[in-house]
């Protein structure tokens, strides 16, 4: 079995970008507000009575000139910064979408492969037992129990050693409930209680990773 990787990470979250974006606009705002105080500078330099001729360079007009280009430019990337900005939400919307297309669809085909896997691990446990353990698996896969485990990038052996144990001490406990004591009916009982070391995690047996065509035969 092909088990589909994750999806890639998300990127950065929008509160993040906004947080950036505000704080270079920021700057560039301080930039203008410079620019226009050195602008008014030169203006008064140059309608004083007595100009000093090593001002600014020593050319006014010079320097007035490129006042203005640094102010123009400054307005023109506050501009293309906000324009970026309103382009990325609808980019970021779209974005959304696909990943979520992308996860439904690994979802539903990790969901088929766990249970063939569990299925054919269930074969070792008497018919009823089988049919017990693959009805609570369902039941959980209905109910989305199973959802972040599916979603998450843990390989499918080893999640499904994982939920098989799981299903397997529910059983097991549900039993124990029912009867009123834990007795060995299909199940090897240790000292402790543990459940058998075929299921135990956190490892796979090869017969496992086998099933999952995480492992060749």
């Amino acid at each position: 079995m092909f088990d589909i990787p994750p999806a890639p990470a998300a990127p950065a979250s929008d509160a993040a970008y906004e947080a950036r974006v505000d704080r270079h606009l920021a700057m560039l705002r301080r930039l203008a507000e410079l620019s226009l105080n050195l602008a008014e500078a030169v203006d008064r330099e140059a309608a004083s009575d007595a100009p000093d001729a090593s001002a600014f360079g020593g050319d006014l007009a010079l320097a007035h000139a490129r006042i203005g280009q640094a102010l123009r430019r400054t307005i023109a990337l506050e501009a293309k910064i906000d324009d970026e900005r309103g382009q990325r939400a609808p980019q970021a919307e779209a974005g959304g979408r696909m990943r979520a297309v992308y996860d439904r669809h690994r979802k539903e085909q990790r969901e088929r492969q766990l249970r063939v896997v569990v299925e054919k691990l269930a074969e070792a446990h008497d018919p009823g037992d089988a049919e017990d353990l693959l009805a609570d698996l369902d039941e959980q896969l209905i109910g989305d129990a199973l959802t972040a485990k599916l979603l998450g990038d843990l390989p499918l052996a080893d999640l499904a050693g994982h939920v098989y144990h799981d299903l397997v001490t529910t059983l097991r406990v549900r039993r124990a409930a029912a009867e009123g004591a834990r007795d060995d009916d299909g199940f090897d009982e240790d000292p402790a209680g543990e459940p058998p070391a075929a299921i135990a995690r956190p490892a796979a047996p090869r017969a496992l990773r086998h099933a999952s065509g995480s492992d060749p035969p």
